[in-house]
């Protein structure tokens, strides 16, 4: 005696429960590509850019004055990535920075943290002579001046944060692109 109507697998296309879990497969995978190829597209600079050239900056929601540094710093070629925090607490603390520093921003570079608008120059000079140190500070930065001139902070006496949390001179910036750095 033949059987009855045998139940199809859920798996079977023919099935409107297997299409439709087909579909949804297929979908996650375009999904999973889709994703990765954003993911590598995004990371790409990362990728393809000689760590000398790559500087992370991070700013507090109301900062402003960064944005004329980052701008300076690309145009010299470097990449620049942002992230925006509420507070800098947290990334102070991993890159090691004295507290006295407390700015509106903070850039990491190389193995050493950014404090104020240090020139392109500076970080290239940094970048050759891997002094021994934290990070370098603006002399602006360092006093905790406010409402800054960029162009002056940028041409301003850069500091060497020590490992003891003492700054020490050690860069000027020149005052235009065409002169060399002073010490």
């Amino acid at each position: 005696m033949p059987r009855r109507s045998q139940r199809q697998p859920a798996s079977d296309l023919t099935h409107p429960v297997g299409r439709r879990l087909h579909r949804f497969r297929m979908l996650l995978r375009l999904a999973l590509v889709a994703g990765a190829l954003a993911i590598a597209s995004t990371t790409w600079d990362r990728w393809s850019t000689p760590p000398e050239l790559q500087v992370d900056v991070y700013r507090t929601h109301g900062c402003t004055c960064v944005f004329s540094w980052i701008t300076v710093l690309r145009a010299a070629g470097f990449s620049v990535s942002v992230y925006e925090y509420e507070t800098l607490r947290y990334v102070r603390a991993s890159l090691r920075t004295p507290p006295q520093l407390r700015g509106c921003h903070l850039g990491a570079y190389l193995d050493y943290f950014i404090e104020g608008h240090v020139s392109p120059a500076g970080l290239s000079r940094l970048a050759m002579e891997h002094p021994e140190g934290l990070g370098l500070v603006t002399e602006n930065a360092a006093a905790n001046a406010r409402h800054v001139n960029v162009a002056d902070d940028e041409r301003s006496l850069v500091l060497l944060a020590q490992a003891d949390g003492r700054l020490r001179p050690w860069f000027q910036p020149p005052l235009s692109p065409e002169e060399p750095g002073r010490d």
